[in-house]
Order: structure tokens, then sequence, then C-alpha cells
């Protein structure tokens, strides 16, 4: 993805239609252009109580449900933008407008959980 930035000349005020991409890719760059990411993905839509768990595997920029039917979707992207800085990419396609929140919590090396962080968004 580097190379390409180069290539191109990419810059923060460069505007990119991906066609069939992924926000991970864009999230390798130094720089951040305006990039609007087009796939034929189909809209699942869940209850809570089949969410079996929120999984962040090690290394893995995916961030994962588990269900209770065994099977898993994928939400969105997880990357590391600086020490202690993270962001989430997903889309909000197909939600109902409202008010959402995400809760998250980190795990330390010794198995220690953070006090959970609440992050509420706006759907319009």
């Amino acid at each position: 993805m580097r190379r390409f930035a180069r290539t191109f000349a990419i810059t923060d005020e460069t505007r990119i239609l991906d066609v069939g991409g992924a926000p991970f890719n864009w999230s390798l760059l130094d720089v951040q252009p305006r990039v609007t990411i087009v796939n034929m993905l189909r809209t699942h839509r869940l209850e809570w109580p089949q969410i079996v768990r929120v999984n962040l595997r090690p290394g893995d920029p995916w961030v994962l449900l588990d269900l209770d039917s065994g099977d898993t979707q994928v939400v969105g992207t997880l990357t590391k933008k600086s020490a202690g800085t993270w962001t989430l990419t997903f889309s909000t396609a197909g939600w109902t407008a409202g008010t959402y929140s995400f809760f998250a919590a980190a795990l330390d090396s010794d198995g220690v959980f953070s006090d959970p962080l609440r992050v509420a968004f706006e759907v319009l």
C-alpha cells in the first residue's frame, strides 16, 4: 500500500473510490485519504441473544461475532493508530436511525481487565 501511495502521490486530501476493498488496507498508509469503499455485501440482522462473544484474535484486524449457531460474522476492522489508540471501522448501512453504544475493555498481559469504556454514536 505504501508503494501505491507513493506511485499515485496519495495525500490526506486525495479522494478514492475503492470497489471491493477493505478498510484495513487503507489503515496501512501513513496518510489518511478520503476513501469510499463499495462492496456488494448482504446485510445481516442479529438479535442480542444470538451473539455469544465478540472475538478479537491477537494479530487479527477483524472484529468478529461468534454466534449461537456456530457461525462467525465479521463486524469491522480494528487498527492500531499509535500506542494506546485504536480505531474500529464498520458500516452502519441498514441500521435504523438512533443512538447506539459500543463498550470496550482492555485486557493486559497479567489477565486484568480495565474499566469498561462506553462510546455512543448516532445513526442518522
